[in-house]
């Protein structure tokens, strides 16, 4: 019978059992170390041995190579050729590093520190090691790896996952990673072997781009060449005539070959070396690239294949990347290589029959904003790191405010939501998720409640506007960690920026979802923040007195002293603070828009800045047709607009225009929108060439020291009265200006009693509504784009005897030319941009700088008819034309003179009407229209990426980023140029501004200031004292010559004294920007008037104005300015923070000659351009300066000059 075993025995033999497995199992880790350690010991002996072998090998070569080079320096028996290419070759044999050096020390990829786990460590250390490593600033990698990862806690069920990968670049990536872990595994029983690779976390290093061969870029052009042994084709499309060359009629077509270009993710449009490759594939072709550094062909699949003609990439043009395809022969390398260098020639472009016809037609979208808008303003107090933190955010909706304007201010406060932080929240975490994981008490920020407030709205869009908003306001939100999904950035700050509402609800969600189609994306709400400030560019307080809101409705004051830790206590002296704030603002668009939308339709939410509304408001009237004729039919007011309607339909009459079918109207239309559109040119070169004939304001300082003959007396009257103990008249006037208005009017009547009529004193002769009337003058003509043609050099003679004669006009014309100024002329009509070089203490050498300055002598440049014949009529001459575009037709009438008349008139009717709002509405729009004609075109786009994209994608294009939070990054990339342009898929239109306009636009406004100017002489003899660009500083004896000639008045193209019947009795104009005035009003009150460029006023006064003019320095303390960041949000320094700044005496030396005895300062002569082609400073040298970016980018600017450099 069978023994059974008892309990306590079944235990024995089983911890028996275990015992002998553990004892086999640690002898086989004993064994298996042994042999580890072996492998690695055998590796060690391996390494050294190669070590030495090394060692011994170059001991070998230097031994050799010393030998060499003795026998050289010794016996000399060896040429230099011989003996270099006898030390190449040895170090060529010797063995190189397995690791590529980088090109250049700029370039070095920062060291990467690796960490190799052998043993099966627990997973929990690996990644709290990793969370470390991240926190420290680095990006770790993990390679190679090995996981072992357990279900549950007894280890039944397990997986395993060999060659492992992953990437973390900040923790929020790795906690997102890690929760998933932890919902399945349990990370103390899984194990992990493998390599961890830490690298700083940093973007420093660029990627190599694959070279680009597109002929030039949009600069240059290049002349064909071709014999037997090389061709260079002409720019454009470089490499697709090197296929013609080789296959002929066996090429593929150019549309085969466009579209195979577009058929790319990431290189659309460009032919790079990466993709001839592919191109092989795909058209069944054998195309081979030589390369000239190691001499081989590429790519690897036509080694083997036997080539007449090898392409090759040669790069000789601004952009290192970007070279030109070219073919040499197989047979012979060497001479068509050299045949190449000698006869490659970049010449800069000129305009052309191509490029000139380039043309579309302009259009820009004026469709109303139909979202829900809210004002917003933010509260905020400064943290330890004088950041602004929000303690309180407001809101109000507009369209409830628009119902309720007129109620009572108690009523209107209940249409506000004031939202308030929680003490202790977090701004850059969302305190409701973290603190509920927690099972504390939530702590929520107010941005994060204000968007949970806007997710309940049913609204798809919310536009939140706040006044400057895009300095301030904006920054907040991606202060508290909020990501947006699209951001525009000017130099102006954040004008639009737009987030996705994460906090929407989910019945807000289903509302906007509730028509998708089927297989769509689920819809989200979105909110964009936008600036009222870009409108009107002033404080809130006087936008309300400019809009005359009711005074009950202005804004308040307050003390902003708030604190983190009072805000909630201290309510009662912000909340209704906030509240007047947001009111205040609502009022002044609610009159802003009522006033825009009667003028041309449209309303601030249309558009981001005020230029913007004012095109808008322009084009949509001039296009409309059928609104004019509309119009005309109630007022019967036949305007040049009508007229010219009336002409194209005749002679069908307005009246039965109406009546006609829509078949008959159609042939009518087609006329209308052919005669009353817009186009511009899009070619890029024709642009950079037109945007050079852009010309901005002229600003000029003539004569330094103006003083009346009466100011002495004026002086000790002042000093009597009150009986300052000095006689300087420096401090008299200083003590004069810090009385109060009583002494003044008693001073006043002591004045007018000595001294009568004051008519010794400058006045301020001010264009009335300069660019307004450049616009709208009836002898202002302005060409149409589309009957644009090449000058013909066969004209210019022609051309040159009616531009010297003032006879070329109507007729329009952009040219580059080459004019003079001889010594006789005193003011110049244009400023010439010229290098000049100056002495830098810092770096102790002369560096080369540009210089705007109005100067004698020969001057090429590139101008608008317009310019050429008005230097003439200011005493210059035009000696040669080299190129341009001429305009065949112009428009009839000025394209802006409706719009603008109707402006203007529209003005003297709310002046009437004392209606201020309106006024100075219609003031701003007339001012800001001329400037987006000549806004520069974008040549960069914006990206949000994260810092795995932005490492991917970082090389030469990117033009600059920043960090936004922890993985999003605000990138500009430069545009690529593209070679190939598919004219099917191009749009018929475009929003590029007519750039042809606004030029000449900018060249009347100055024709009609010479109007000003020549009629007192002033071109030829010193009778200006300072200008600026729509003002002249001369003497009141002038007037009754202006008055005489017509232009005196208040209407368009006349001036007016700006100070009325006052005038300046003392001024000192020491540079252009920088001048002081003492002005006599007419009731004898004395007031100053100062301009300082890079200073606020009342950091100057008369005494530093004063010390400059006698050849001193002066140390001015600015305030330290605000700091603004994405990721930092708004940085606000320490009260009484300032910057110091010393400027020099010698301000205006680099613009005009030193003053002489009457303080007259001459202009420069100097011979800067000669026509000759050998000279350095001829058409080819210009033409180089006009694609320098210096040259373009960079004024030697009046703050620089001012500088005095310790």
């Amino acid at each position: 019978m069978e023994q059974r075993l008892t309990p306590d025995q079944i235990r024995q033999l089983l911890a028996n059992e275990r015992q002998q497995f553990n004892r086999l199992q640690r002898q086989i880790e004993q064994i298996e170390q042994r042999q580890r350690q072996q492998r690695r010991q055998r590796a060690r002996e391996r390494q050294r041995e190669r070590q030495r072998e090394r060692e011994i090998q170059d001991q070998q070569i230097n031994a050799l190579a010393n030998n060499i080079r003795a026998e050289y320096e010794m016996k000399r028996l060896i040429e230099k050729a011989e003996y270099e290419k006898r030390i190449a070759e040895l170090e060529k044999n010797q063995k190189k590093p397995t690791r590529r050096k980088p090109r250049n020390k700029s370039d070095e990829k920062p060291l990467d520190e690796f960490i190799r786990v052998y043993r099966f460590e627990p997973m929990q250390n690996v990644l709290d090691f990793i969370e470390t490593q991240l926190s420290n600033g680095y990006a770790v990698e993990i390679t190679n790896a090995r996981v072992q990862y357990f279900y549950n806690k007894t280890g039944d069920d397990r997986e395993e996952i060999n060659q492992y990968l992953a990437t973390f670049y900040n923790i929020s990536q790795f906690q997102a990673w890690f929760k998933h872990l932890v919902e399945n595994y349990d990370m103390n029983l899984s194990v992990f072997s493998g390599r961890l690779k830490m690298t700083p976390n940093e973007i420093t290093l660029k990627h190599e781009r694959s070279k680009q061969g597109m002929g030039t870029n949009v600069m240059c052009e290049i002349a064909e060449y071709k014999d037997e042994y090389c061709y260079i084709p002409s720019d454009g499309n470089c490499f697709y005539k090197c296929v013609q060359f080789i296959y002929g009629d066996k090429a593929p077509r150019k549309d085969e070959y466009g579209a195979w270009l577009y058929d790319s993710r990431t290189q659309r449009g460009l032919m790079t070396n990466s993709r001839i490759g592919r191109f092989n594939e795909h058209f069944n072709l054998s195309i081979g690239l030589y390369n000239t550094k190691n001499r081989g062909i590429e790519p690897k699949s036509q080694r083997g294949i036997h080539h007449d003609w090898l392409l090759i990439n040669y790069f000789h043009t601004p952009d290192y990347h970007i070279g030109h395809y070219c073919l040499i022969s197989n047979k012979q390398r060497g001479i068509a290589l050299e045949r190449i260098k000698d006869n490659y020639k970049v010449v800069y472009k000129n305009p052309t029959l191509e490029n000139v016809k380039e043309l579309k037609m302009f259009n820009t979208p004026t469709n109303p904003n139909k979202s829900n808008v809210y004002i917003f303003d933010f509260e905020t107090y400064l943290n330890y790191n004088q950041q602004a933190c929000p303690y309180a955010v407001g809101l109000l909706n507009y369209n409830a405010f628009s119902n309720k304007c007129n109620e009572t201010p108690e009523q209107i406060k209940k249409l506000t939501k004031i939202l308030i932080s929680d003490r202790g929240c977090d701004f850059q975490t969302d305190g409701d998720k973290v603190d509920r994981a927690e099972g504390s008490q939530p702590k929520v920020d107010c941005v994060r409640k204000m968007f949970k407030y806007l997710g309940t709205v049913r609204s798809k869009k919310i536009v939140l506007i706040a006044h400057n908003s895009s300095r301030f306001d904006s920054y907040i939100p991606l202060f508290c960690n909020i990501k947006p999904i699209k951001i525009l950035k000017t130099p102006r700050g954040i004008l639009s920026i737009t987030f996705v509402n994460d906090y929407a609800s989910k019945e807000v969600s289903a509302f906007i979802n509730k028509d998708k189609k089927k297989n769509h994306k689920d819809s989200k709400q979105t909110i964009t923040m936008l600036c009222s400030y870009q409108h009107a560019s002033m404080s809130l307080k006087k936008f309300c007195s400019s809009m005359t809101i009711r005074e009950d409705l202005r804004k308040t004051s307050m003390v902003h002293d708030i604190t983190e830790h009072d805000y909630l206590e201290r309510m009662d002296e912000w909340y209704e603070y906030l509240q007047f704030d947001l009111i205040s603002l609502c009022a002044c668009i609610h009159k802003y828009n009522e006033i825009a939308y009667e003028i041309g339709g449209m309303t601030m939410f249309d558009t981001l800045t005020c230029s913007s509304l004012t095109l808008k408001c322009w084009f949509k009237d001039f296009v409309r047709v059928e609104d004019k004729m509309k119009q005309y039919l109630k007022t019967e007011e036949k305007t040049n607009y009508i007229k010219k309607v009336e002409e194209i339909i005749s002679p069908l009459k307005i009246e039965d225009y109406f009546d006609l079918s829509k078949l008959e109207k159609a042939k009518y239309q087609t006329l209308l929108r052919k005669e009353f559109s817009v186009h511009s040119h899009t070619n890029p070169y024709i642009r950079r060439f037109m945007r050079d004939a852009v010309k901005g304001g002229r600003v000029f300082a003539l004569i330094n020291k103006y003083e009346s003959d009466c100011f002495q007396t004026i002086v000790d009257v002042v000093k009597a009265h009150l009986k300052t103990p000095t006689s300087d008249p420096c401090e008299v006037i200083s003590s004069y200006l810090k009385s109060d208005m009583e002494e003044k009017k008693k001073i006043a009547i002591k004045l007018k009693k000595q001294l009568g009529t004051v008519s010794d004193c400058l006045m301020n002769f001010d264009g009335v509504s300069l660019y307004p009337s450049a616009m709208s003058d009836k002898d202002s003509e302005y060409p149409r784009a589309e009957t644009a043609r090449v000058f013909d050099i066969s004209e210019e003679k022609d051309f040159l005897a009616q531009f010297n004669s003032q006879t070329f006009r109507p007729k329009t014309a952009v040219l580059k030319i080459m004019y003079e100024n001889p010594n006789t002329v005193f003011l110049q009509h244009l400023p010439s941009k010229d290098k000049e070089k100056f002495y830098n203490p810092e770096t102790k050498a002369n560096e080369t700088k540009t210089l705007n300055r109005f100067r004698n002598g020969k001057v090429i440049d590139t101008l608008c008819s317009v310019d050429i014949q008005e230097i003439v009529r200011m005493g210059g001459k035009i000696l040669k034309i080299y190129s341009g575009i001429v305009y065949e037709k112009n428009y009839d009438f000025s394209p802006f003179q409706n719009y603008i008349t109707n402006l203007f008139e529209m003005r003297k009717v709310f002046k009437k009407e004392n209606n201020e709002a309106g006024s100075e509405l219609v003031k701003t729009l007339l001012n800001s229209l001329y400037g987006k004609t000549v806004q520069r075109d974008i040549t960069f786009t914006t990206h949000l990426w994260n810092l795995q994209t932005l490492k991917t994608e970082y090389d030469d294009t990117i033009k600059s980023y920043e960090k936004i939070c922890d993985d999003l990054y605000y990138v500009e990339k430069n545009k690529d140029t593209q070679e190939y342009v598919d004219e099917e898929e191009e749009s018929p239109i475009t929003s590029l501004c007519p750039a042809q306009l606004g030029i000449f636009i900018l060249a009347h406004s100055r024709r009609i200031m010479n109007n000003f100017i020549t009629s007192i002489e002033g071109s030829k003899t010193p009778e200006i004292y300072y200008g600026d660009t729509d003002s002249l500083y001369i003497h009141k004896k002038h007037w009754d010559t202006l008055n005489k000639n017509g232009h005196v008045g208040n209407n368009l193209s006349q001036g007016k004294n700006d100070y009325g019947e006052g005038g300046i009795i003392f001024g000192y104009f020491i540079a252009p920007k920088i001048k002081y005035c003492l002005l006599l009003k007419d009731d004898f009150i004395m007031e100053e008037k100062k301009t300082f460029k890079g200073c606020a006023n009342d950091k100057i006064n008369f005494a530093s104005f004063k010390t400059l003019y006698d050849g001193q320095s002066i140390k001015v303390n600015n305030n330290a300015p605000w700091k603004r960041s994405f990721e930092g949000g708004i940085t606000i320094p320490q009260s009484g923070s300032t910057i110091s700044k010393t400027y020099s005496s010698t301000i205006n030396t680099f613009k005009r000659e030193k003053p002489d005895k009457n303080g007259v300062m001459k202009p420069f002569f100097k011979n800067y351009f000669d026509d000759k082609p050998q000279h350095e400073q001829s058409i080819e040298y210009y033409n180089s300066l006009l694609f320098d970016v210096d040259y373009n980018c960079f004024e030697f600017d009046i703050d620089e000059l001012a500088l005095e450099k310790n």
